[in-house]
């Protein structure tokens, strides 16, 4: 069971959410789909974060 993310008719759905990043379940076309969010850390210096970020999207 996942919390509706945004309140706009369950357009996101949160299914997990970690240390890294949050994965929501949507509709893209008509068909199911999944998106994944990363966020950016507080505690990071700013160019670090983008990064360390960058470098995990391309692994």
């Amino acid at each position: 069971m996942g919390i509706d993310a945004d309140g706009n008719n369950g357009s996101l759905i949160l299914l997990k959410q970690g240390a890294e990043a949050r994965v929501f379940e949507s509709n893209f076309v008509g068909r199911r789909c999944i998106i994944k969010e990363r966020f950016s850390k507080k505690y990071r210096h700013p160019s670090l974060d983008s990064k360390l970020t960058l470098k995990r999207l391309n692994a």
